[in-house]
């Protein structure tokens, strides 16, 4: 295990710390939130009492033996995976966009390309240290203290304050090979996800429209095939991703029923002419595992004429369209004009659930991802699933209706409040659950007809966490928030976010 005893005792000691202060607060029955210090949360920040643990930002250990990282709830993912490449390895799920936390993609939601294989990130998190609600540090695993850890992923951090992650890791070398292969519907490409052999270690696809996506499979290498181009997403003279996708397929002309947004996006760009060529790529890892970053999928690219929206403003305004940057502004305003909802759908639901997104509501792209499922977390399994076995699709609904157009103005914001529980409704009648970072519209009713409020309740008193903000008080939104932004709130935003201005309370 390569580690310092400098690191293992300052880790003791920033944990001491924060122990001590918790049983303080707990022997005067004060109530009180976590401090990260930075978040991928799309709500404002509530402000009370808090514990302060942006400081556990550190990786403690690195086992290339046994193949192993421990590392500190607040570091990054950007951070791990740039130190863990010079050892050629890198987590079993990396989310995609650097700000990520590993604390916060246990106690959230976090899955990516390679979790048809591994599950979500907290299925590749071997075990956590966590301090209770009354200042006890306690170690949980799937062997120890079970309950709490099962019951800790996806919680948001109210069953205790994570301190420490032992994550597994897998090996690999410096590219992602990576094929697109194009496909012509939305069950096109939920097949693509069946029978995937065991040489693929990524799997994912973008939906330009209900006739026109690109499933990506990748592969991890360990020496570069000098026969196949490499192609990079991070520095700013490159593409952001999702275009360089859509040059790999060849759109229909737009009709009266049927519009690529992406196309017309692009229409101006000679740089991302459709041409259907290079279907199989080298990307650097690094570049692989953010390449949403840059664009933030694709939702940096709303509001852009498309005569604006190009080379050289993506160039020279770089710095604008990173994840961290997009969300201390959707911090700092309040909300988003657009629907931002990450799904979880039992895999032989999909089908119909895409089926249903396009009747409704026509939102494109879409991102689907396959997660080997574990139903052991409560909260990443739903009531109304008659069989939590299954496999899910993750469905990335991020944009507006009618291909964008019907974005959130104070004139719409009764129609766009109606739009997202629309969506929730059915999510839940597909036995589907919602990642809990994004807007969430449901009354309290509704929230516990989905989660096992009864379990979660008695975990929380088993373990002390009625000090914490349960659940609902985390997620549960004020439709204010996004109503009441104005002109200024988003001059202040910019402003503040250029300055690097992000410290909130969660």
């Amino acid at each position: 295990m390569s580690k310092s005893s400098a690191a293992v005792k300052g880790h003791a000691e920033r944990v001491a710390t924060i122990s001590n202060k918790v049983r303080s607060f707990y022997e005067q029955r004060v109530p009180f939130r976590i401090f990260h210090g930075s978040s991928n949360s799309t709500r404002a920040a509530a402000r009370q009492q808090v514990i302060d643990i942006s400081g556990l930002n550190h990786v403690i250990a690195v086992d290339t033996t046994k193949m192993v990282a421990v590392v500190e709830p607040g570091i990054p993912m950007d951070k791990i995976v740039k130190i863990l490449l010079a050892h050629n390895l890198m987590p079993a799920v990396v989310p995609e966009f650097p700000g990520i936390t590993a604390g916060g993609a246990f106690a959230g939601t976090a899955a990516e390309s390679s979790s048809f294989r591994y599950g979500y990130f907290d299925q590749s998190v071997i075990e956590v240290e966590i301090v209770l609600g009354d200042g006890e540090i306690v170690r949980a695993s799937p062997s120890e203290n079970a309950d709490l850890f099962f019951g800790s992923a996806g919680a948001m951090g109210t069953l205790g304050i994570t301190t420490q992650l032992e994550i597994r890791l897998i090996a690999c070398g410096m590219f992602v090979e990576l094929t697109y292969v194009p496909v012509f519907s939305h069950d096109e490409a939920l097949q693509q996800f069946k029978g995937v052999g065991d040489d693929i270690d990524f799997l994912d696809a973008v939906m330009f429209s209900n006739r026109h996506g690109v499933v990506m499979k990748g592969k991890l290498l360990k020496e570069r095939d000098t026969n196949v181009p490499i192609i990079k997403f991070t520095r700013a003279r490159d593409p952001w991703f999702f275009t360089h996708v859509h040059k790999k397929i060849r759109c229909s002309p737009a009709t009266g029923d049927y519009f690529c947004l992406t196309c017309h996006w692009t229409k101006n760009s000679h740089v991302y002419r459709q041409n259907n060529s290079t279907m199989t790529e080298l990307v650097p890892v690094e570049d692989y595992v953010f390449r949403y970053d840059r664009g933030v999928f694709w939702m940096a690219a709303y509001g852009w004429a498309p005569n604006l929206w190009n080379r050289f403003t993506r160039f020279f305004l770089d710095f604008l369209w990173h994840t961290r940057f997009q969300y201390r502004v959707v911090h700092i305003v309040g909300g988003t004009p657009h629907i931002i909802q990450d799904l979880a759908i039992p895999e032989p639901n999909t089908g119909g659930f895409l089926q249903y997104l396009h009747n409704d509501f026509r939102i494109y792209p879409l991102w689907l991802c396959p997660i080997k499922h574990d139903p052991r977390p409560p909260m990443h399994t739903a009531q109304s699933n008659a069989d939590p076995t299954k496999d899910l699709v993750n469905v990335g609904v991020w944009g507006s209706p009618n291909y964008g157009s019907d974005f959130l103005r104070a004139e719409t914001f009764d129609q766009f409040i109606k739009c997202n529980r629309m969506i929730e409704e059915k999510v839940a009648e597909v036995g589907g659950l919602k990642w809990l970072y994004a807007c969430n519209y449901y009354h309290e009713s509704e929230f516990w007809r989905i989660y096992d409020k009864d379990r979660y309740v008695q975990l929380r008193l088993k373990w002390k966490a009625e000090s914490l903000p349960n659940v609902w008080e985390k997620v549960k939104r004020s439709q204010q928030e996004v109503k009441q932004v104005s002109r200024g709130q988003v001059l202040k935003a910019f402003l503040s976010a250029g300055l690097g201005i992000d410290r909130l309370t969660l």
